[in-house]
């Protein structure tokens, strides 16, 4: 008998772990203004180029998820497995509407456009909602890195390729909020993300549709 309520108790917690809906954090420094009101850390305004040569800029992720990592083509280190690990993400998410994938090169000097494109086709993906970035401005990529996606990166002989840089991905919100950070080189953290998603994504239609 006493096994018995043991067992049932045990039931019970794991059903009310489980009823809990997942809690996704908003990172990012919040300022309380004069008024009182609180201010929210966003990606905010940026502008690149992509891989066609355009310009793009956060009207184009306006109302829309996305992931977004940074990179560079020569990368002989962890790159590579970052863009494996977003080619996974990218079958994962090709039929949700909604949904990006952004990398910024941190070599935006030799990965032009051109350079971009060859790098996609050599990954072998239609980089149908996958966006590759550069900028004629190298130290502009490693402000919007720092500051706005606040993760770690700079030019350095110390490593090889010449630029050390982090292989986390940052997961963004439709109101440009940075909800989590996964592991680009670690598959177990990238099917974390692939699972994350949808499920934000159902919070976030809830949220947006409640005003």
């Amino acid at each position: 008998m006493k096994n018995n309520i043991i067992l049932i108790l045990f039931v019970l917690v794991i059903t009310s772990a489980c009823d809990k809906p997942q809690q996704f954090p908003v990172i990012g420094p919040k300022l309380v203004q004069d008024n009182g009101d609180t201010l929210i850390h966003t990606i905010g305004s940026f502008h690149f180029i992509d891989q066609d040569g355009a310009p793009y800029t956060q009207e184009a992720v306006a109302g829309k998820m996305f992931v977004a990592d940074f990179f560079f083509t020569t990368c002989p280190d962890i790159c590579p497995q970052m863009s494996k690990a977003l080619k996974r993400v990218e079958e994962a998410t090709f039929e949700m509407e909604d949904f990006l994938i952004l990398s910024h090169t941190l070599d935006p000097d030799f990965d032009t456009p051109e350079e971009l494109k060859k790098y996609i086709r050599d990954l072998e993906t239609p980089a149908r909602n996958w966006t590759f970035l550069t900028t004629d401005d190298e130290d502009y990529v490693y402000e919007i890195m720092m500051d706005r996606y606040l993760l770690s990166g700079s030019p350095t002989g110390a490593v090889n390729g010449g630029i050390f840089h982090t292989g986390k991905l940052a997961l963004v919100d439709q109101k440009g909020r940075i909800r989590g950070y996964y592991e680009g080189t670690d598959p177990i953290d990238v099917q974390r993300l692939i699972e994350d998603i949808p499920v934000l994504m159902a919070q976030m239609k809830e949220e947006l549709s409640n005003g």
